[in-house]
Order: structure tokens, then C-alpha cells, then sequence
């Protein structure tokens, strides 16, 4: 038996249904629609790992990463230089829809990276204090 609260759930959950299927069949841009139903759940993920030398980690890293449902959107990196030598160029650690920032890997530090997506509006900071070891990003999130 059920409670009159949970008949008015039903109905509620019908009406949304009939309501998102009126919106679909009136809706000429599919790609409109896919915005529109994605927003409101939209995430901010971010993926963080510790790589101790990249260069020998990023098909891992683009595996894991196609691996998820939701793509993140910041993926930071920190020790992405072998500890005894450096010799990879940014362009080979490059992932397909990310802007790649990095703070100076031509220094001595092990260096970090980070991936934000393309879809979020991003610059680099840069700040005169050298005591850490840091990145600064200001984002734009909708």
C-alpha cells in the first residue's frame, strides 16, 4: 500500500519526464540540449598524482583518464622530473583537450603540472617568492 506521499512523488517524477520530453522533441540544437541537461550536473573534478618522472608515466596517465566516466577538469602533477636528468620537451606531455601549464622545469626542482580543461577559461600567475616550490592558476568557472 502505498503512502499518499509517495503517489505525489510519482506524479511529480511523471510530470519532469513529460516535461523533459516536450523539451526534446521541441529542441532543434541536439547539442543545445546536451548543454542544458548537463548542467545542472556539472562537476569540478580534479586529479592529483604524484608522477616521480612523467615522461615515462603519460600513456598511464591518458589511460586513467580515459578510463572515467567524467573527464576531470584540473589534472596536477607534481615531481614530473626524473630525480638524476630532464630531457623531455613540454610538447611531449601535451593531452588532448587540456591547457598545460608548468612552473620553470629548466630549474633544478622536480617541477609540477597542471591540466585544466579547455572548457574552463584559465591563466598563469606568477608570483617573486621562490622559497616554494608552486604553481598559480586563476580559473573562471560558469
Amino acid at each position: 500500500m502505498q503512502s499518499p506521499g509517495s503517489t505525489r512523488a510519482l506524479e511529480d517524477n511523471s510530470n519532469k519526464k513529460t516535461k523533459l520530453i516536450d523539451f526534446v522533441e521541441n529542441t532543434s540544437n541536439k547539442n543545445n540540449l546536451q548543454n542544458t541537461l548537463c548542467d545542472s550536473h556539472r562537476k569540478f573534478l580534479v586529479l592529483y598524482a604524484n608522477a616521480d618522472s612523467l615522461h615515462n608515466k603519460i600513456n598511464e596517465l591518458k589511460l586513467i583518464i580515459s578510463s572515467f566516466q567524467y573527464k576531470p577538469s584540473l589534472i596536477a602533477i607534481t615531481e614530473v622530473k626524473h630525480k638524476n636528468k630532464w630531457q623531455t620537451s613540454l610538447s611531449e606531455l601535451t593531452l588532448s583537450g587540456y591547457d598545460l601549464y608548468s612552473n620553470d622545469l629548466d630549474s633544478s626542482s622536480r617541477g609540477i603540472i597542471v591540466y585544466v580543461s579547455k572548457n574552463i577559461k584559465s591563466k598563469q600567475m606568477y608570483s617573486n617568492n621562490t622559497a616554494l616550490e608552486h604553481l598559480i592558476l586563476e580559473m573562471e568557472i560558469n
